[in-house]
Formats: structure tokens, sequence, C-alpha cells
């Protein structure tokens, strides 16, 4: 919105992108629009100009305006109804019964005698990060770009920051605020900041010594003006959503699209999968997170273990405050989009296990999550004290250190997309097969009292399932492998 109000504002975009976002004044983007029967939101309802008459919400308000034409080239119209809000994942209450305090300070961290917690150093041996070999200096460059998309309810402390690296002997960075929405920069940590900190305190962990850019956003709609900007690190995580079945196609299919043409310049996007199940916390039908559910990202499932090849899937049998999210999307399906990437994958799942799980899920739908990562137990710096958080956010994060960690010894600036080189069967990873995503964070299993107690959720199995996805990088030489995979992505980005 211009400061004087009667003008719209073009905001400032890639020179080769697809499209292009405008803000302004209700009356004046009508205007613009030559919409001359633009609604107005009153009281959730719609009211059309002149009309004198309301009608519900509708979840396509481009079809309202008058000019044929337009409503061919005009994607969505936003904030004249609500959108939903994005969601924090849980963190793990350290009072609860039988959990294990953790402690130590900026100089030192503690160890707890049972040694579930994760750490940096606990990552590195799980994914055998630090004894992958040195590649030749001649491929070494500045290093790929990172960056976090947070909710604007989550502010990150950059005391804490310091705090964390210091206390696991890590090269000091910088966190690089890119957007800067009210007061979210907040050196104390008097608000809640556990979900900030541990996005930004692992993906510098996992690439050590480079600075993490932070983007703010309220919405879906402020993921969408992100995505189609001109700074866009080179790897992004987000660990926010909303639930797939509240949200309007055809919003999810703009900002899906946008992903995809971010993809397309080059940068690498990984969203968290969800805590909450297979049923997004309502134990009584499927639904699967979005943006996760989005073919153009990869979603990143949750698992708990501490060493090589002990991985299960997060869930409160295994110990987990969550349940990892998965599934499949209905709103992307191979009707409208093209899975031939996946669809092997998710059909063979299918014809082994689908009579295992209650009915009433979308056998054509993308299939979620596309990997996973630890996803319990972090240990991490909160207002100056270490405190242990659970989520899927924390395996997001993780993977997109990982992955920028890796173009940079590889020598890559960018590389877009990995799908397709995830699911090429030249991967290596550990086969996640035990645990499964039918509960939520309150319920340990929802079953349908109609299907014979049919668990509304999957267990994980042989090959890609939605639980685990293809699983993790916790086998011999797993970040190695990793690496050499991304290596095949440097034909088509140059």
């Amino acid at each position: 919105q211009a400061p004087n109000g009667d003008q719209i504002v073009r905001a400032k975009m890639p020179s080769d992108a697809q499209s292009s976002v405008v803000n302004g004044m209700v009356t004046d983007v009508a205007s613009t629009l030559h919409a001359n029967a633009f609604p107005t939101a009153v009281n959730n309802q719609i009211t059309e100009a002149g009309a004198g008459t309301t009608a519900p919400i509708l979840p396509d308000l481009t079809q309202l305006l008058v000019d044929a034409r337009l409503r061919d080239c005009v994607g969505m119209i936003a904030r004249l109804t609500d959108i939903p809000a994005l969601r924090k994942p849980s963190r793990r209450v350290l009072s609860a019964a039988g959990a294990e305090p953790i402690s130590g300070d900026c100089e030192t961290f503690s160890e707890p005698p049972s040694g579930k917690t994760i750490t940096p150093a606990v990552l590195d041996t799980l994914y055998s990060v630090n004894s992958a070999p040195a590649l030749p200096q001649r491929l070494r460059r500045p290093s790929a770009s990172q960056g976090v998309l947070e909710a604007t309810s989550s502010p990150f402390s950059s005391t804490d920051f310091a705090c964390f690296l210091s206390a696991f002997g890590l090269p000091q960075a910088q966190v690089q605020l890119e957007t800067q929405v009210g007061d979210i920069l907040d050196a104390n940590c008097m608000q809640d900041c556990d979900e900030a900190n541990l996005d930004v305190q692992y993906m510098s962990a996992m690439n050590p010594g480079n600075d993490v850019e932070v983007f703010y956003a309220t919405d879906l709609f402020d993921i969408l003006y992100h995505i189609t900007s001109e700074n866009l690190p080179a790897v992004l995580s987000i660990s926010y959503g909303a639930k797939e079945s509240a949200i309007p196609p055809e919003l999810a299919v703009q900002v899906c699209n946008e992903i995809g043409y971010a993809a397309l310049r080059g940068t690498t996007i990984f969203v968290s999968s969800g805590d909450t199940g297979a049923t997004d916390g309502t134990c009584t039908s499927y639904t699967v997170e979005f943006p996760a559910s989005c073919p153009y990202v990869t979603a990143v499932g949750a698992t708990v273990g501490f060493a090589p090849g002990t991985e299960v899937v997060a869930e409160l049998s295994a110990g987990a405050i969550i349940t990892s999210g998965g599934g499949f999307s209905r709103i992307f399906t191979d009707d409208n989009v093209n899975l031939e990437w996946q669809s092997a994958n998710t059909t063979a799942y299918l014809n082994a296990h689908a009579s295992a799980s209650a009915s009433g899920f979308a056998t054509n739908g993308r299939g979620v999550p596309d990997i996973a990562a630890a996803g319990a137990f972090y240990a991490i710096v909160v207002d100056g004290n270490f405190n242990r958080v659970d989520g899927t956010s924390a395996s997001a994060p993780v993977m997109a250190g990982l992955t920028a960690r890796a173009m940079s010894e590889l020598g890559l600036d960018r590389i877009g997309w990995i799908n397709p080189l995830l699911y090429s069967g030249r991967a290596k990873f550990f086969d996640v097969v035990s645990g499964g995503n039918s509960g939520t964070e309150s319920v340990a299993q929802c079953l349908d009292s109609n299907q014979a107690g049919l668990p509304f959720g999957f267990s994980a199995a042989p090959g890609w399932d939605p639980a685990s996805g293809l699983g993790t990088l916790g086998v011999e030489g797993g970040y190695e492998a990793f690496r050499d995979l991304l290596a095949a992505a440097s034909w088509w980005w140059w």
C-alpha cells in the first residue's frame, strides 16, 4: 500500500519472474482492474457494489472480475477474505512426566545421562557428516546462501544464536534479517522465540560459519510475496504451514506455482511435513499440510534416533511429543500436476500397504513427505538457557543446512528443485521401516470404528512411505552419498 493510499505498488520482482504482485487499497486495485463489481468483505460476507445483497465468502474472487480477459491473467486476489495463518510446531515441555532436564551455558553443554538429546555433534555422527572426505580446493567457492522463513509471532534472538554456537564450539556467524514485520527481533527472547531459534541455530550448525537469512510471514500470501522476490537464498527452509483441507485450492495452486518458478530460478526449498500425524490432529479424516504438499518443495518428516541405523518415525510411542505428518494431497494429484517422478514409489506403497489404513485418502495425490530427518529431543538455547524441542520444524532446517553445505563444497551456487534426483534410485538413504503417523500430539493412535478399527494413518515400510518418505541420511556415508547425488544437479544449473 502506498503511503498516500491512492495507488497500487508493484512488488520488486526478478527480471525473469513469471508473474507480478501488486499491493494497494481495495478501491484503487478495483479501479486498475476495471472491476466494477469488485467485492468487499463485511462480517465474513462478500458484498458486491450496488447489489445490496451478501453472499458467502468465495474461495476464488477472480470470478467476480468484470472483464473476462482479466480473469484469465489475474492469478489471485488476496486478503479480501481470511487466509489461514501459519501455525507453529510444538515444543517439548521439560516439566512433563519423564522429561529429563538438560543444562549448560554459553561455554559448554552438559550431556544428560541418557544421551537422548540431539546436538550438532550427534547429527554429525548420525549422518556421517564430518567423516565425508574433503573435496579438492579448486571446487570450493563462496558458500551457497541459506535462509529460513518464520512466522511473525516467532522472533529470534541473536544473543541466543551466538551462545549456541559458542557452547558447541562452532564458528560464529550472523543472522541476517531480510524482512522487518513489527517488533520481531528480540535479543533477550522475552517472547516465544524457541521456533525461530531452533531454525537458525541448527541450519547454521549443519553449515558452520555461514550466515542465515531470515524472512518473516504472517500467512500464505506473505509466503507468495517472498517466493516472488528477488533476494531468495539458494536454499530456503519453511517450518510452518496450514492444513490443506482449510486452504482454497486456488490459493494453494497459485502459491505452489510460484514456488515452482522460484525453483526454476535455482532456489531449493525444504518444508516440514507437520507435527500432528496424517489427520493434522483431527483424528477423524485425512489431510496433509501445505506448503509441504506442493510438488516443488522437498517435504521433510521427523524421526527419533541417536545413532546410525536406529531411526524410527517420530510419534508418541517413540518418546516424541509429536507425530510426524504425512499422507496424500487432495489438491495436487496426477489429474492436474506431473507426478511421474514420484508415482512409481507411491503406487508401490499403495499396492502393498493401503489396505492396512482406514480409507478416505486421495490415492492419486502427491505423497508427503519426500525424506525425513531427526525431529525430536533437540537441544537449543532460549533466553540463555538450554531447552529441548521436537518437531519436523527441526528436520527441515537440518536438511536445508546440509544441502547448502554440500552445494558449497561442490562449488554449486544454485540447483533448484531436487525431488527428481531424490527419487531417481541413485540416492542412498536409511530406510525407516518402524513406526507410523496415525497419532497426533496428544493421541497415540487414531482409529476408525466404522472400518474395523483401522488406523487413520500410515506405517513405515520398505521403500518410500507416507510416514518417513524415502528415509534419512542415517546410513554409513549418508552425507557423502547425498552430496554426490547433488553433484548430479550441476548439469542442469549453470
